[in-house]
């Protein structure tokens, strides 16, 4: 799991190492050695309300997830002009789908995709764009919010590891005082009357995020 000593791209929905409760022990061994397709199904435990929170169910469930994209993002160097160019493309693929698909769905969201672009035009290169997501679940569209929303919290730490002179807005692109809990808060709000079917699209959501960017990512090799 990536760590906010050292987190290798923007995408730190897990940066946070989540303590080892009993119940979240419980939880991993679902979850853990999960790859390809059956990731898609792995089921999300019912541990009842109150024992874990939506957002340590989402860190636990796409824990490989999330480091199968870290590991497609550390090639990259940020220092090198050219490099750099090719991570902020590899976001650019997936950010402006993501975003469209999870458009309305919590109003404090604010679209980075604008903050990417000045930054690409700024390295004189062309924005790319993949295809858009389907229609699907809110559910489904609350886990790619999760990944959205949390990868701002790792953008700081790159930034500082960008050449000096290069553009830097998506990366420091980061939370407001108070948005990430406020988003938790909106999360599980959203999730509180729901049971473990709706739990697990929310899951299955977050996946498909992180899928898609670990594809973008690979597209540069």
């Amino acid at each position: 799991m990536v760590t906010t000593e050292g987190p290798l791209l923007p995408l730190a929905a897990g940066a946070l190492r989540v303590e080892k409760s009993r119940s979240f022990k419980k939880f991993e061994l679902v979850s853990t050695a999960v790859s390809g397709r059956d990731r898609d199904k792995v089921p999300v435990p019912d541990f009842g309300p109150g024992t874990l929170s939506l957002r340590m169910i989402l860190r636990a469930a796409t824990t490989a997830d999330h480091e199968m994209v870290d590991a497609a993002f550390g090639r990259y160097n940020l220092a090198s002009i050219p490099s750099y160019g090719q991570f902020l493309s590899a976001h650019a693929r997936v950010l402006g789908p993501l975003e469209s698909a999870v458009e309305g769905l919590w109003d404090a969201s604010i679209a980075r995709l604008p903050l990417l672009e000045a930054d690409l035009a700024e390295l004189g290169t062309v924005v790319p764009s993949d295809a858009a997501f389907g229609p699907m679940s809110d559910a489904r569209r609350w886990g790619m919010l999760y990944v959205l929303e949390g990868s701002r919290l790792g953008g700081g730490i790159l930034a500082g590891r960008v050449a000096a002179g290069l553009p830097v807005r998506y990366l420091l692109a980061r939370h407001e005082d108070g948005s990430w809990r406020r988003f938790g808060d909106a999360l599980e709000l959203a999730g509180a009357s729901q049971g473990a079917a709706w739990h697990e699209d929310v899951v299955s959501g977050a996946r498909m995020a992180f899928a898609r960017f670990a594809e973008s990512a690979g597209l540069d090799s």
